[in-house]
């Protein structure tokens, strides 16, 4: 019988004070400690001589290169000992001013040596993975975004009906929104009494004090809106960091909640692959006001969100989900 090794799990969630983009990280991690009985190797102090066997697996999730990085100290006395290292990095590009950089350069710069470093790197922007394979030499393979979508189940909204007061929010927009957009729902819906529409455009999150409090109060928003906003980043993407086109997180973590899914879609390929069945996502107006109208027309067809609200929820938690999602990574690993 082949021995099976354990996870010993490293992450940049460590610190109690939190980016709002690390607390998905920190849902991922939880997904892994109860999946795999993980290990947390970043719980024991700098330096030490961390216990692992010849078939554990190393598994370092991330926000960013540079905050894998960061992480370094965390794990170097781990890699090397494990069976394998497996790096899962959430935004997995390079600055603009660094990809600009010669090829030898990038090869040889901190970002090269360090990926070099792990057996493989997750990345979910497929679009960047070939460039960054070439110059920097390390074995990066896709992996798109996962959720937890147990964590999407709400028990206080009734998610077999919609359109009913069980989901009092008519629009849910956090994050990126063109500003035209927003502004007119604002106006229509929040200044007018035609509902609520819930977004975080007008304010700056900083730092999230309680991570867990923090996405407990986001999902129960999801969990009670009936259509939320996603923009593909090639749409609107104000500070341009994005190097290309994907899919983020946002559009799983709404359909995982029943929302009805409503901006651009992204243009990458596996966007047709990963929401391919019938009004996954729904492409709105360029114009603010035809996008207002469109979704007051969807709005009124009661039916029609019930049965795409359940088919969203339904196919998310069946093939999006990070247990399904690591289950082809992290399994295989460990034997």
């Amino acid at each position: 019988m082949v021995e099976t090794g354990k996870i010993i799990l490293v992450s940049d969630t460590r610190q109690p004070n939190m980016l709002p983009a690390q607390t998905c990280i920190a849902e991922l991690n939880h997904v892994i400690e109860q999946q795999w009985n993980a290990v947390r190797g970043d719980q024991v102090a700098l330096g030490a001589d961390f216990s692992c066997g010849e078939n554990d697996v190393l598994l370092v999730t991330a926000l960013s290169y540079r905050s894998l990085l960061a992480t370094r100290d965390y794990y170097k006395n781990i890699m090397g000992k494990t069976k394998t290292s497996i790096a899962i990095v959430f935004d997995a590009f390079c600055s603009n001013r660094f990809t600009k950089l010669p090829k030898f350069v990038q090869h040889h710069s901190n970002y090269g040596r360090l990926l070099r470093s792990f057996d493989t790197v997750f990345s979910p922007i497929q679009g960047a993975i070939e460039e960054q394979r070439a110059n920097l030499g390390a074995n990066i393979k896709f992996m798109a975004f996962g959720i937890d979508t147990h964590l999407a189940r709400g028990e206080n909204y009734a998610h077999d009906d919609a359109a009913t007061a069980q989901r009092p929010i008519l629009v849910n927009g956090y994050g990126r929104q063109p500003p035209a957009i927003s502004s007119l729902l604002s106006a229509n819906i929040n200044s007018n009494g035609r509902g609520i529409y819930h977004h975080t455009d007008h304010c700056q999150i900083g730092m999230v004090t309680n991570a867990q409090a923090h996405r407990a109060h986001f999902w129960a928003l999801l969990n009670a809106s009936q259509f939320a906003l996603a923009y593909a980043p090639e749409f609107y993407d104000p500070n341009n960091r994005f190097p290309c086109s994907f899919v983020g997180q946002r559009w799983l973590e709404m359909l995982a909640a029943g929302c009805i899914v409503l901006g651009k879609r992204p243009s990458a390929p596996e966007a047709a692959q990963m929401f391919d069945w019938p009004d996954a996502t729904i492409d709105l107006p360029d114009d603010p006001e035809a996008a207002w109208e469109r979704i007051q027309k969807l709005s009124g067809d009661t039916g029609w969100l019930n049965e795409t609200s359940a088919r969203n929820r339904a196919l998310c938690a069946e093939r999006h989900d990070w247990r399904v999602r690591l289950e082809q990574v992290v399994k295989p690993a460990m034997v």
